[in-house]
């Protein structure tokens, strides 16, 4: 079976006759007649009927049209595909990424790559810094998402954003009038923090005490969300990264105020393995990142 007069065959029936089909083919109809004589000889049955009107498809003409389509049809969807994987825009991706305001950024970036890339497949990973950071370097994972500084000699942390850390309350708190918080005035308040484990401070608390502020803590608790649940309730304040806040400033629920004096930010990296990621989708994804409007 030649596929060669199997398309030159197709052509004829979707134009409706040889001259059409020898015109658009750019090849002589007397030699396209031969080819589909050739195919017609080589399956031992009549593909076209001959008439006066033109021609028409015999009952095993239409069997092998129709066939003949469908097996075209999908050789052109596994072109497609394949063109897709080797453009990066198919396939799958795996990224870790820590339950912190990190998250809020990257589930924002993963819808906005899916947006554009709707073929890629994204399997989110979450997990604590330490185990992002050995899950990409045991290539596990593609890619991660963390909190900077990254300094671990199997990984490259490229910066995305910096985002700034400021300090929450509920809107029913005396401070929500004011423009910005003073430090004394911070350090009175019931202060409400993230528990990374005992003895472990958080960035904020060991970035506050360094510069000699102790704040009041008065509740650790196992996440963000709970964190935020807290300080709507009017039960304390805290400091968290803009991007962890966005959803409940929106919808009036947590007022965000600098600390007098006090400018706190921290870079979000995305981080790959040395030698940069292995996968094209990966590589796309990198780059998607790197341009993302938000960074």
């Amino acid at each position: 079976m030649n596929f060669h007069q199997i398309k030159l065959f197709c052509a004829v029936v979707d134009m409706g006759s040889f001259a059409l089909a020898s015109e658009r083919l750019h090849i002589t109809q007397p030699a396209l007649s031969i080819q589909v004589r050739r195919l017609e000889k080589s399956l031992g049955a009549e593909l076209l009927k001959r008439t006066k009107k033109g021609h028409v498809l015999t009952e095993a003409g239409k069997a092998v049209y129709d066939s003949a389509k469908g097996i075209f049809e999908r050789q052109e969807g596994l072109s497609r595909k394949l063109e897709e994987i080797r453009s990066g825009e198919r396939g799958t991706l795996v990224v870790a990424v820590s339950p912190s305001g990190v998250l809020y950024f990257a589930s924002s970036l993963i819808r906005a790559f899916k947006r554009r890339f709707p073929a890629a497949q994204i399997i989110p990973r979450v997990g604590k810094r330490e185990e992002v950071l050995d899950l990409i370097a045991q290539g596990v994972v593609d890619l991660g998402f963390e909190w900077g500084p990254v300094d671990h000699a199997r990984l490259i942390p490229t910066a995305l954003i910096q985002v700034r850390f400021l300090v929450v309350m509920s809107p029913e708190h005396p401070f929500a009038a004011g423009r910005d918080v003073a430090v004394k005035d911070f350090m009175r308040e019931p202060f409400v923090d993230l528990d990374h484990g005992p003895g472990t401070p958080s960035f904020v608390e060991e970035s506050l005490l360094k510069a000699g502020i102790r704040p009041k803590t008065v509740a650790r608790m196992p996440s963000i969300d709970a964190v935020k649940r807290v300080i709507e309730a009017n039960l304390g304040i805290g400091v968290l990264s803009e991007l962890s806040i966005e959803r409940e400033v929106r919808w009036g629920l947590l007022r965000p105020l600098p600390l007098q004096g006090f400018p706190l930010t921290r870079d979000l990296v995305v981080v790959s393995p040395k030698g940069g990621p292995t996968s094209l989708a990966a590589r796309s994804f990198l780059e998607f990142a790197a341009d993302y409007p938000d960074g």
